[in-house]
């Protein structure tokens, strides 16, 4: 298997003593062997199943989970074809950087940026690419606009959020793999758990674990629609209890088992 990104840095391990560092680290390792189940193997796929996993990270607004699929990516766990719009290696890579960035900016409009803020950054990308013949370069910039159309809707959709809440949504996104508990956020926003609870519902409608359970349940949805995962893989992916408790979840935020959800998006 692919060698994958730690969460952690080694650094950070240090810190932890021996037990947790252990745990740590298998932990890791076993997100890391249950992401590749559901992210896919280094074969070849089609280019619109590829553009369909990056604009689903645009609609959540989860940098986080952006960088994810980028690292998929260079490390040939995703591996698709391109098809050819110019001889001139640069003005390939300059013309599918503007298409990335015209479906980006497109994706994040429909996800609910103001379509004025979209073009802004969509304006700036495109200058930038028409002006570069650096083909390392062009490839970074088609990786920061993916993740700077993400935190764009992300901070949008929290814009009026007191700072606390934004960090805790901020840290929700950034581990929705791990179970997340009421303690991990209040400690997060440095405020007792009552308050913060109080905090979300004023702010977001709903208590924080609600809101936890109520962005993991979305990210399910993306992932059910893109890859061929089972109800297990995706349940232990998101760190819920067990597969049945994802399952009633699942169904009573959308109306239809996962399991059934799968089968018809996948058609």
């Amino acid at each position: 298997m692919a060698q994958v990104k730690r969460a952690m840095r080694e650094s950070d391990l240090a810190e932890l003593p021996r037990m947790e560092q252990i745990s740590s680290r298998i932990r890791q390792e076993y997100l890391a062997a249950t992401y590749d189940t559901v992210s896919g193997h280094p074969v070849e796929v089609s280019l619109r199943d590829v553009e369909k996993s990056f604009l689903a990270c645009i609609a959540l607004g989860n940098p986080a989970l952006m960088r994810r699929q980028l690292d998929a990516l260079e490390q040939g766990r995703i591996v698709f074809a391109v098809g050819v719009m110019s001889d001139d290696p640069v003005r390939q890579v300059v013309s599918a950087g503007i298409a990335l960035v015209t479906l980006a900016c497109r994706t994040a409009i429909d996800s609910g940026l103001p379509e004025h803020l979209a073009l802004r950054i969509s304006d700036a990308y495109l200058q930038h690419l028409n002006e570069t013949d650096d083909v390392d370069e062009i490839v970074y910039l088609e990786k920061s606009v993916l993740i700077d159309y993400c935190a764009a809707l992300q901070d949008w959709r929290l814009a009026e959020c007191s700072p606390p809440v934004h960090a805790c949504c901020a840290y929700i996104a950034l581990h929705l793999h791990e179970p997340i508990r009421l303690a991990d956020l209040a400690r997060v926003a440095g405020l007792s758990p009552n308050y913060l609870s109080s905090l979300f519902v004023k702010e977001l409608g709903m208590r924080p674990i609600a809101y936890v359970r109520e962005q993991k349940l979305n990210y399910a949805r993306h992932i059910l629609e893109l890859y061929d995962a089972s109800v297990a893989t995706v349940s232990d992916l998101l760190a819920f209890p067990s597969p049945s408790a994802f399952a009633r979840r699942f169904r009573e935020r959308y109306g239809i088992t996962p399991a059934r959800y799968h089968r018809e998006k996948r058609r």
